[in-house]
């Protein structure tokens, strides 16, 4: 009985990967880091040069207020950006080569052992998002540096191609490597260290937190290698699993397949499509630019203030009958896709 369950599971995979691969890769494009092409009109750019002033360690960086005097680099060049975004509207983008630095001017961080909030569960770390344009199989090394000693570093592998968060605890369960809490307190900079071989490459950089508590749970590392889907042909040995399908299993998939995805037969009303769009385009703002990606305003809760109209949208895509007006079931289908397309949008 549990052979022929894993095979009706594994013959259900397989028959609705098609249906899946369609609905991913729209979600893809609503819920990727990946998003659209870059821009390709020139940029504003800093040439090589030093930090000047130190950062406000206390305040998040979100880049939004032009070039930072903190931000130094050493041979490509830095940019702001409006391309690839996490937070406001913003970003900093960095076309690094090798044997590159990236500077942050902090100045000292301060007391790197705070617990705060509820239970203490709050504690100083330092966190970043990262968007990363070109991978390969190199690494951005981020160093604390008091003058010429280094009181921390971490990682940053190339492989993924999408935005990530990360945030390392100074003190608590810290993760960071080469840790020294006295040399951490004095620290003046921050050094990004690009790959001393390959052609080079960009990333982008939004909402730098230096040196802020955050909850102790909300600890996380770069990814380092990449997830790969399970294989049934290349990876499953059990040849009761790989056996044909009998006629009886291939039954039960139609119907596993037909009940995910029955269609609907409620009316959906020109008010109900309207409502959606325009919380979707005026109160965040979204906008197809020139260059094909997708610019909106920052959603500080996404699955809370979007997922429903999300939500909302699929099901009355899914659901509407043939009771629905052609005009309503057209503004779906372009709001479908207006949305799947939003790849940019946080």
């Amino acid at each position: 009985m549990k052979i022929r369950s894993l095979r009706l599971l594994a013959l259900a995979a397989l028959l609705l990967a098609p249906l899946v691969a369609i609905h991913a890769a729209d979600n893809d494009r609503v819920l990727s880091p990946v998003g659209g092409a870059p821009a390709k009109a020139p940029l504003p750019t800093a040439a090589p040069q030093p930090a000047a002033a130190p950062a406000p360690v206390g305040q998040t960086q979100t880049f939004e207020n032009g070039m930072p005097t903190f931000v130094g680099v050493a041979k490509g060049r830095v940019a702001i950006s409006e391309s690839r975004v996490q937070d406001g509207r913003h970003s900093l983008r960095w076309d690094w080569v090798p044997g590159d630095t990236l500077t942050f001017k902090t100045g000292p961080l301060g007391k790197v052992n705070v617990n705060t909030g509820y239970g203490g569960y709050s504690r100083s770390a330092f966190s970043i998002h990262v968007f990363t344009e070109t991978v390969g199989d190199g690494a951005l090394t981020f160093k604390w540096m008091a003058g010429d000693k280094v009181g921390a570093r971490f990682e940053f592998p190339l492989v993924f191609k999408g935005w990530q968060r990360v945030c390392y605890h100074y003190s608590w369960d810290s993760k960071l490597k080469d840790r020294k809490g006295a040399l951490l307190e004095n620290t003046d900079r921050i050094v990004v260290e690009a790959p001393q071989k390959g052609a080079g490459g960009t990333v982008y950089f939004d909402s730098v937190d230096f040196n802020k508590p955050v909850d102790f749970r909300e600890g996380r590392e770069p990814v380092a290698t990449l997830w790969k889907p399970f294989d049934i042909a290349a990876d499953c040995k059990d040849p009761a699993i790989l056996a044909p399908p009998t006629p009886k299993e291939l039954a039960a998939v139609t119907q596993i397949v037909t009940a995910l995805a029955a269609p609907g037969n409620r009316t959906v009303t020109e008010k109900e499509a309207l409502a959606v769009e325009q919380k979707l385009e005026e109160k965040y703002a979204l906008k197809r630019r020139p260059d094909g990606t997708v610019a909106g305003n920052n959603v500080p809760n996404f699955s809370a203030s979007v997922s429903s109209q999300l939500l909302w949208i699929a099901n009355a895509w899914r659901g509407a009958g043939p009771t629905t007006a052609p005009k309503v079931r057209e503004r779906i289908g372009v709001r479908r896709k207006k949305v799947a397309r939003s790849g940019d949008v946080r």
